[in-house]
């Protein structure tokens, strides 16, 4: 019982550090991330998403890894110009949609 309880205290003890190092990670680099993301979309709650994306897909997920020729931050950066275009692209996808849509039911009526 007593091991139990100490790996129990071990996992919390990880899980406090893991927390403040992707807390201080995103003090450091969201807002010039943010910067980048909201010259594309120009929308503020959407480059609040996608930004919110980068960091829970990159960190939790580790997708983001930092090599030798790599920062970390040109690693998020990447990403982050990923997760943007790739919304950017869906949202006029749907746009898209929604206008044949309503060019169709024009139509039919």
């Amino acid at each position: 019982m007593k091991d139990l309880i100490k790996e129990i205290n071990e996992s919390a003890k990880s899980l406090e550090k893991e927390e403040a190092s992707v807390s201080a990670l995103y003090d450091k680099y969201a807002p010039a991330l943010y910067g980048r993301i909201i010259k594309v979309v120009k929308q503020k709650d959407i480059a609040e998403k996608i930004l919110e994306r980068v960091f829970l897909n990159a960190l939790v997920d580790k997708n983001v890894k930092q090599s030798n020729h790599i920062t970390l931050f040109t690693s998020l950066l990447n990403h982050s110009r990923k997760k943007t275009y790739g919304t950017l692209k869906a949202l006029k996808m749907m746009e898209a949609l929604r206008c044949n849509s309503q060019n169709e039911i024009a139509v039919v009526q």
